[in-house]
């Protein structure tokens, strides 16, 4: 499995702030399957992640979106757990 992460706006003081990654991985094959993570970053049930490793190669995606990150209810605690989970998923 390969992860591709982006980020919209990297000159966010967050960004700077926790070090994001960037592009870590990209390659391209005839049949390459996309799963998209948006909020449930679980691999162990996750019903698109293994609908898609059973039909080729994955690239999975996290896209860290500006509207989420920047909202009034969305603390630095958020955003140090979602950063962990990110890099969880990326060791696995």
């Amino acid at each position: 499995m390969l992860y591709f992460y982006l980020t919209p706006s990297a000159n966010k003081s967050r960004y700077k702030k926790w070090g994001f990654f960037f592009i870590s991985h990209l390659f391209i094959v005839n049949k390459l399957q996309l799963v998209w993570f948006k909020k449930d970053l679980r691999i162990n049930d996750h019903l698109p992640l293994i609908s898609a490793s059973k039909n080729g190669p994955c690239l999975c995606l996290y896209i860290y979106e500006d509207e989420l990150i920047n909202a009034d209810d969305f603390a630095n605690q958020h955003f140090q757990f979602l950063s962990q989970s990110l890099r969880e998923l990326r060791k696995s």
